[in-house]
C-alpha cells in the first residue's frame, strides 16, 4: 500500500512532475500533491528545494489545486508493472511535513480532499 512520503511519475504524461503522498489510507485512498517547476507556481505555500529530494533538480513547488486522490493499492500494483507509473525514492518525513503544513495554508484544497490530512 502507498503511504505517506510515497513518490511516483506518472509515465505516459511524460513530464518530469512528481507526485508525492501526504495522507495516510482513508477508505482505500491516499491524498497526494504534485510538483512543479517554481517559476509557473510563485504563490505556493511550499517551495521544495534542489537536494530536498533526490528528484529534484530545479527549484519546485507544490502545487496543491492539482491535489488528487489515488487508490492506495493501485499506486503500488502500477509502480510494479512500471507502464503507467514510476516509483521514486520516498520523500523524507521532514519534506512531507513542510509540503503538508503548505496544504493546510493553501486555498486550493476542497474541505473533502483537507479531511485527508486530520
Amino acid at each position: 500500500m502507498a503511504k505517506v512520503g510515497t513518490v511516483f511519475q506518472i509515465v505516459p504524461d511524460g513530464g518530469n512532475h512528481f507526485w508525492i503522498v501526504i495522507s495516510k489510507e482513508k477508505k482505500g485512498m491516499v491524498l497526494a500533491v504534485n510538483s512543479t517547476d517554481a517559476t509557473k507556481c510563485p504563490d505556493s505555500s511550499c517551495e521544495i528545494n534542489v537536494g530536498d529530494h533526490p528528484a529534484i533538480t530545479k527549484p519546485s513547488a507544490i502545487i496543491y489545486r492539482y491535489a488528487r486522490e489515488f487508490v492506495s493499492a493501485k499506486i503500488d500494483e502500477l509502480c510494479a508493472q512500471g507502464s503507467y507509473l514510476r516509483q521514486l525514492d520516498d520523500c523524507s518525513p521532514e519534506i512531507v511535513k513542510r509540503i503538508v503544513a503548505g496544504a493546510k495554508q493553501a486555498d486550493d484544497l476542497t474541505l473533502k480532499l483537507l479531511d485527508y490530512l486530520k
